[in-house]
């Protein structure tokens, strides 16, 4: 689907007016956004815990009733359909720079509604100057009232040669949970192991004192009887 700002202004029109709520995204960002985008951000914010990628409240926000930059039109933000995550390590400008890992990208721009149309763009794909903070709904109103494919579930990734899905995934956080608990008791057990050692090494120490004391007790007792 090609989709052009213009095209996206006229399906969402009129900007700063339409009914929003703030949610929270993985980690701490909050993002206020346009009530009929709600089912698609669930969708994004699913494939954000699912790599784990933590949003920054001081750096991530959706809804701004502004103009474009360098320009003299609403910007999308002013619809309520755009989000911009983690600014600060993923900005605007001629070269792409950027810490969201390329699966994560991939799995975001690959939601789709029940009747299979794209729903979001990456603004890291921009051929002129890039955005890579930033995200945009380019599926129109109605078209998203068909629902999100999956949505409520994370969908499979894949990363170089490896294809992970939701249910592997919630088993490795499983077993990295237990590896942690395991590891936190043999940290408890090293450290009553070694407060035990000092405690015998303190008894040794006094019982050597005392063997000492006893060897001049009996060198004394020796003298007297000589």
């Amino acid at each position: 689907m090609s989709r052009t700002t213009s095209d996206l202004r006229v399906l969402w029109a009129p900007p700063c007016e339409s009914a929003k709520t703030t949610v929270d995204l993985y980690g701490e960002g909050r993002v206020t956004v346009d009530n009929r985008t709600l089912e698609a951000v669930g969708a994004l914010n699913a494939v954000l815990a699912r790599w784990n990628y933590w949003t920054r409240k001081e750096d991530t926000g959706a809804y701004n009733c502004r103009m474009i930059t360098g320009g003299t039109n609403y910007s999308l933000h002013a619809y309520g359909i755009a989000l911009d995550i983690n600014w600060q390590t993923n900005p605007y400008g001629p070269t792409l720079i950027t810490d969201m890992p390329p699966g994560m990208v991939n799995e975001i721009k690959a939601i789709r509604t029940n009747a299979g149309l794209p729903v979001w763009r990456w603004g890291g794909d921009y051929s002129g100057n890039k955005d890579a903070m930033h995200y945009e709904v380019i599926a129109s109103p109605a078209e998203l009232t068909a629902g999100i494919a999956g949505s409520g579930t994370l969908p499979p990734t894949t990363d170089g040669d490896f294809t992970v899905d939701a249910e592997a995934a919630k088993r490795f956080d499983k077993l990295e949970q237990q590896i942690a608990s395991v590891g936190t008791a043999l940290n408890k057990h090293i450290e009553q192991e070694e407060a035990t050692q000092s405690k015998v090494g303190s008894v040794g120490t006094a019982l050597n004192k005392h063997i000492e004391q006893l060897s001049d007790v009996e060198a004394h007792i020796i003298d007297a009887v000589q």
